[in-house]
């Protein structure tokens, strides 16, 4: 079972670029066209149109849940990809580094935020008071403290999933916790026959079919089979078929009933309560799966352009909630006083998009370089500790 440690996998960064941008559009709507997530919210024109591609296979090009399913999986992918490669030991020392690889990004964000609120230009709340976005105005109702942004940014978020400062990294806790599920998943498999290997993919899915794990657990087996490819044949038609499939199911609405559409009966399942999450884990597995075997689609999700975008998707994903109520919200409350809502909204997403981008890759150089400084100190402590224990025992 042994892997292609270099092999470069391209389109899977595409398609993490992809997502990053549609997560960003996602919260953009949710604050400006609330309908596409409450149904009962204010209608406006654009909104009514909106409501009816969210209860359709389209919605697939701005559903956030499913973007953040295709991150976890992806995620997950190059973990196991990692682990195949790599001697499986020292699980604190896999803990912390997967602390540092995270914890920079997360506070960078959480600080960023909290300083734009204590200066105010942080408009959430005005924001959401002229688009009736619920989903907007839940965020900050109490008074913000340094200790509770510090507490958030330094271990609460990606820890235990406390995100009041940032409420989009609560998939932060997924992403840490998520990478150990991948270990111990291909300590699990490694080095069994097929049988055994899918016997275990199997037990594990169902234990955690209702997280966001699952989509950790095949994202292992994803990896075993990509890395095993060449001695499966498979017919060429079923990487066409889980397609279709995987995008019908991909396409299951998150935020509306589903009576009397095309989903109805998918929602119907006894055994799972988070419906929309199992069908979006499902899914993407079945997306990523059909682009192993569609040459054209691995090239399709391999320009140049969404490349760029998976190379900087973690800081997109970091800047987008604190651009979107600065800079984004700034610019459309600017248009609305002045009667323009539509319009205000592309001119604000065109602007932020862009600003957006730039930031990102700033943020992408200097994180790089306060990754090095993490990694060094932690190197550091470690070697100094480890000459500490020695020299107690002699």
């Amino acid at each position: 079972m042994e892997s292609k440690k270099g092999e470069k996998i391209y389109f899977l960064t595409g398609i993490k670029g992809m997502s990053a941008i549609v997560v960003i559009l996602y919260h953009m709507l949710s604050a400006v066209y609330p309908p596409i997530i409450n149904k009962t919210a204010l209608i406006r024109p654009e909104s009514l149109f909106l409501t009816k591609i969210a209860i359709s296979p389209l919605n697939i090009f701005f559903d956030g849940n499913l973007a953040v399913a295709f991150f976890f999986l992806i995620s997950g992918f190059f973990t196991a990809k990692a682990c195949f490669n790599s001697k499986l030991h020292n699980s604190a020392e896999k803990f912390f580094k997967r602390y540092i690889r995270l914890a920079p990004y997360i506070f960078i964000s959480v600080m960023l935020i909290y300083i734009s609120i204590r200066i105010e230009i942080n408009k959430s709340h005005e924001f959401a008071q002229a688009t009736q976005s619920a989903w907007l105005a839940q965020f900050y109702t109490v008074p913000v403290k340094l200790s509770t942004a510090l507490a958030e940014a330094l271990y609460g978020s990606l820890i235990f999933g406390v995100c009041s400062m940032n409420p989009t990294l609560w998939t932060m806790q997924y992403i840490f916790w998520g990478s150990f599920y991948v270990i111990g998943t291909t300590v699990l498999v490694m080095n069994r026959n097929w049988k055994h290997r899918i016997l275990i993919y199997t037990a594990l899915s169902f234990m955690l079919f209702n997280t966001y794990y699952l989509g950790y657990i095949l994202s292992v087996a994803l990896y075993d089979y990509y890395n095993n490819r060449g001695n499966i044949r498979l017919s060429r038609y079923l990487y066409f078929a889980a397609l279709f499939v995987g995008l019908f199911f991909a396409s299951y609405p998150a935020e509306f009933p589903t009576d009397n559409t095309i989903y109805s009966i998918m929602s119907k399942l006894p055994w799972t309560y988070q419906v929309p999450m199992f069908w979006h884990n499902i899914g993407a597995a079945l997306i990523i799966f059909a682009f192993f075997g569609i040459e054209k689609l691995q090239k399709l999700m391999s320009f140049k352009i969404l490349l760029f975008f998976g190379d900087i998707s973690y800081e997109i994903y970091i800047l987008g909630f604190w651009l979107q109520n600065t800079l984004f919200a700034n610019i459309f409350l600017h248009n609305y006083k002045k009667g323009y809502y539509g319009r205000g909204f592309l001119i604000a997403a065109i602007i932020t998009y862009i600003i957006l981008i730039i930031c990102s890759v700033i943020l992408k150089k200097v994180y790089y370089n306060l990754e090095k400084v993490c990694v060094s100190f932690y190197k550091n402590i470690t070697i100094y500790y480890r000459n500490r224990k020695n020299e107690y025992r002699r």
